[in-house]
């Protein structure tokens, strides 16, 4: 906490702090919102900090955390895989790299992997996404960050996996580079 707020304090204020304080106040629980109108930006950015790193919330699962589809929900679709239902109902052999014009990304599933294996899980990382201790030791959070698992269905609907175009094209990388860009982007789709 020493070495974070010390960093902080080096940060020259720019008119960016109080929009980047407000796009990380997600991160503060609700025990210890903080009311913008009232507080100033850099007491907001120390009240940030102090409760993102103090807080000893018990969680929630991978389930029941809340999911969201802003990106999705606001962003032009790849015309071709418009809805999750289309792409989830596609050969995956027709999701491949392609030109893909007039959209920012396209829904795709990830490539099932056999046998993963969960390496390293950040701590601090499960604590600010307010996962419960001991989620990444269950079953459904191996098999979400190696792909073989959405919170997605065509009754209920849900997060459906997604990749962003790059340069008019959508690019499908190896298994190891998908699973991390399929848990960041979960990660920050959940608030």
């Amino acid at each position: 906490m020493l070495l974070r707020n010390s960093i902080s304090r080096r940060i020259p204020q720019s008119p960016l702090h109080p929009r980047l304080s407000q796009m990380a106040s997600h991160l503060i629980h609700s025990s210890s919102s903080i009311n913008s109108s009232t507080t100033g930006a850099g007491e907001e950015k120390d009240q940030l900090y102090s409760s993102t790193t103090t807080t000893d919330a018990p969680g929630v699962s991978l389930a029941d955390i809340t999911k969201t589809n802003n990106f999705t929900s606001k962003l032009p679709p790849d015309a071709a895989f418009d809805t999750p239902l289309a792409s989830h109902n596609a050969p995956r052999e027709h999701l491949g790299p392609r030109l893909v014009k007039g959209a920012l990304y396209t829904f795709v599933r990830p490539e099932t992997t056999y046998e993963p294996e969960l390496l390293a899980v950040s701590p601090r990382a499960m604590k600010d996404l307010g996962l419960k201790e001991g989620e990444d030791k269950t079953d459904d959070f191996r098999e979400m960050v190696a792909g073989n698992k959405i919170f997605w269905n065509e009754a209920d609907g849900g997060v459906y996996p997604w990749a962003q175009c790059y340069g008019g094209k959508v690019l499908f990388l190896g298994f190891r580079v998908i699973f991390f860009i399929l848990f960041y982007f979960l990660c920050y789709e959940i608030y």
